[in-house]
């Protein structure tokens, strides 16, 4: 498999999918960015990376995470001088 990891039996909650703040491209990053986080609790991947798995633009899959951040799904942490980006799951919203 060419991705970073391959997803571990992740399990989205029903009030994640029931939220209809989010879109279903944000649940699906969601659910993306809880397989990724699994094993080290965060994870380094980029807009690229998604945008080649998920097949949309970088500025699209870029808004989704910030609005999955915004609304408290993920927790992001820029890297200073840097364009890396680490992204951690909001353990009080999503139980792994």
């Amino acid at each position: 498999m060419d991705t970073m990891e391959e997803f571990i039996n992740p399990i989205i909650p029903i009030p994640v999918l029931s939220d209809s703040r989010i879109s279903s491209l944000e649940k699906l990053l969601l659910l993306h960015i809880i397989s990724l986080c699994k094993n080290k609790g965060y994870c380094w991947a980029t807009n690229s990376y998604f945008m080649n798995i998920h097949g949309y633009s970088k500025q699209t899959i870029s808004k989704s995470i910030n609005h999955l951040a915004s609304l408290n799904y993920i927790n992001l942490k820029y890297e200073k001088d840097s364009t890396n980006i680490n992204i951690t799951t909001n353990n009080g919203n999503i139980r792994l």
